[in-house]
């Protein structure tokens, strides 16, 4: 991260020039959606806080992109009936194509921040006139849940501004977790003598794929565990069947993210109990898949 009295003008310099080399690897997002809340008249001067999220809630936004320049507040954000006196946070998912620098910029009249995975980036709220404030940061290549604070407190003046933009690429090691990934009958939600993975399994299985994706595993073992019920053949059979299932999912996944890793399948049926199976708690426990870098 750059620190000196020139970054502010180094930045304004990167956003204001492009490259269409540099350009193809800016980041991407899908639409900026947003939760309009009411501040009560004695809460406005505060900014953000979590005492917002249960405030009125007035409206939601969809915008393509948060590019609202200063302007008096006669014209009014579109879908939003007031022109003061409101919060917005809006959620997003951005799409950063190679391991780099990135810069980012929020200018707004009156306040606003930008969060990565729930991480301050930039801190620009309270309220005052039309500023900016940017700074960088080093990612690597993947999706990335962002929010975006703005709230408009006073008459007469309102604007939005939220840049991004790739600045030069990095070596970045992948991390590597030491302790393998054990995905529970809980996480999964398969039915009983199921292999097939119902809707909660889905989404539990794309937050894993994510994980994977900022590692730099190549290969992977995937095993499958069941609890004692059933005969040890047909155990045997299922916790394969659901190992590949898992297997099936998550490479589909990475796939879409550009990522191969190669997993290799094995089951274990109810030999390796990891609990007992006395209990519905511990069966829950051992109807679980594994995953291990090989």
């Amino acid at each position: 991260m750059i620190e000196n009295k020139f970054f502010p003008l180094l930045l304004l310099f990167f956003f204001l020039s492009e490259n269409a080399a540099f350009a193809q690897n800016n980041p991407t997002f899908d639409a900026f959606e947003g939760t309009v809340y009411k501040l009560p008249a004695r809460k406005i001067g505060l900014g953000y806080g979590k005492p917002v999220l249960d405030y009125e809630v007035i409206a939601q936004v969809s915008y393509k992109e948060l590019m609202f320049p200063e302007q008096l507040t006669i014209e009014r954000m579109p879908g939003i009936d007031i022109a003061n006196g409101f919060g917005i946070i809006f959620k997003n998912t951005m799409h950063i194509p190679v391991d780099g620098e990135y810069a980012f910029s929020l200018n707004s009249d009156d306040g606003s921040i930008f969060w990565i995975e729930e991480k301050t980036i930039i801190n620009n709220d309270k309220p005052h006139k039309m500023r900016l404030r940017a700074d960088t940061v080093q990612l690597r290549k993947g999706d990335y849940p962002i929010k975006v604070w703005y709230f408009q407190g006073y008459p007469d003046v309102y604007g939005l501004e939220f840049k991004s933009k790739f600045l030069r690429h990095l070596d970045m090691p992948r991390a590597e977790p030491d302790l393998e990934f054990n995905v529970s009958e809980r996480e999964l939600r398969f039915e009983t003598g199921s292999a097939e993975i119902n809707q909660n399994g889905r989404h539990n299985l794309s937050i894993l794929a994510d994980q994977l994706s900022k590692t730099n595993y190549q290969k992977m073992e995937i095993i499958g565990h069941t609890d004692n019920i059933g005969t040890e053949e047909s155990n045997l059979s299922l916790s394969r069947n659901r190992a590949e299932a898992v297997a099936n999912f998550l490479t589909q996944r990475l796939n879409q993210k550009d990522i191969q890793i190669e997993f290799t399948i094995v089951g274990k049926g109810e030999s390796e109990p990891a609990a007992t199976n006395e209990t519905a708690d511990g069966r829950a426990i051992n109807r679980r898949v594994v995953l291990r870098p090989l």
